[in-house]
């Protein structure tokens, strides 16, 4: 009971007029106190079936040819300075969105001067990413070369298990947890001569059940007989999306080890990298037609 209504209760009630307008009143504050539930139930939803904000306004303006530092804008119009840090005060969203934005100078710097070739290329695929606001994308350890991709709820068909496995992920998430998202995370290893040599993807989490995802590695055509025209990864994200929608299922919601096939654990890059190299001796000798890929 509220303070305020201890305090009325206390007070004898002998006008019939206050008596009721108490009762309304404590009314109104329980459909107030209802509303608030629900409506932490409504922002759980929505967090889950839109692009989250909180990520929305890193998108990178230009990439540069040269050396000098890269110049970025939010793409809310918000301008930021050529050391990454937001212009305008806009609080925890402008804070993260300049720590990333340093990340990606930072990862870009250490590339140059590293000799990476395909940075200037990374820069502009990256940009393309952001900007088309799909997915979410960040550096790992300030790598240029090595992205982390987050697939969320909306990324993946609406009639799609997968998809449902993720909703019922979040749905076990604490109820005053308004903005809890689950999503499964890639990692992606860019080679130094990206888009000539392909990019090795694999399933970092959650684990994953799957007859075509092994340690971490998807059997995916284009991914397996790699070509350069595949080389726009917004478009190999969207492709990674259609095709985990359509066979794998989060393996703790579908009651199974995961993993593909093998035992519960994390994939690495180094096993996910052998189990591409099975995948294309496999494919070298049987094609692509409809075959048993665990053989």
């Amino acid at each position: 009971m509220r303070s305020e209504d201890r305090a009325h209760n206390a007070q004898p009630l002998t006008d019939g007029g206050a008596a009721e307008e108490f009762v309304a009143t404590r009314a109104a504050r329980d459909l107030a106190d209802d509303a608030a539930v629900a409506d932490i139930a409504v922002q759980k939803k929505v967090a889950r079936t839109q692009p989250a904000t909180t990520f929305a306004p890193y998108a990178i303006a230009t990439y540069p040819m040269d050396s000098s530092a890269p110049q970025f804008a939010a793409s809310d119009g918000a301008a930021t300075s050529s050391d990454g840090a937001a212009s305008s005060d806009g609080g925890a969203d402008d804070a993260a969105a300049a720590a990333k934005l340093r990340a990606v100078q930072r990862g870009l710097a250490a590339a140059q001067l590293s000799g990476c070739r395909a940075a200037p290329r990374l820069m502009k695929e990256l940009r393309a990413v952001s900007l088309a606001g799909q997915f979410e994308v960040d550096l790992v350890d300030d790598r240029l070369t090595v992205w982390e991709a987050r697939l969320f709820e909306w990324n993946f068909d609406e009639d799609s298990r997968l998809h449902g496995d993720l909703a019922a992920l979040a749905d076990r998430a604490p109820d005053d947890d308004a903005a809890a998202l689950v999503s499964v995370v890639l990692r992606v290893h860019f080679p130094d001569d990206f888009p000539f040599a392909p990019p090795l993807v694999y399933v970092a989490s959650p684990p994953l059940t799957s007859e075509y995802i092994f340690d971490g590695a998807l059997c995916m055509e284009m991914l397996v007989d790699w070509q350069p025209q595949y080389g726009n990864v917004d478009s190999m994200l969207v492709q990674i999306a259609a095709f985990l929608a359509c066979s794998a299922r989060v393996a703790e919601i579908a009651g199974t080890s995961g993993g593909g096939n093998g035992a519960p654990r994390e994939f690495s890059e180094a096993s996910a990298r052998k189990a591409y190299e099975r995948l294309q001796k496999f494919h070298e000798q049987k094609g692509w037609g409809r075959v048993d890929q665990r053989r």
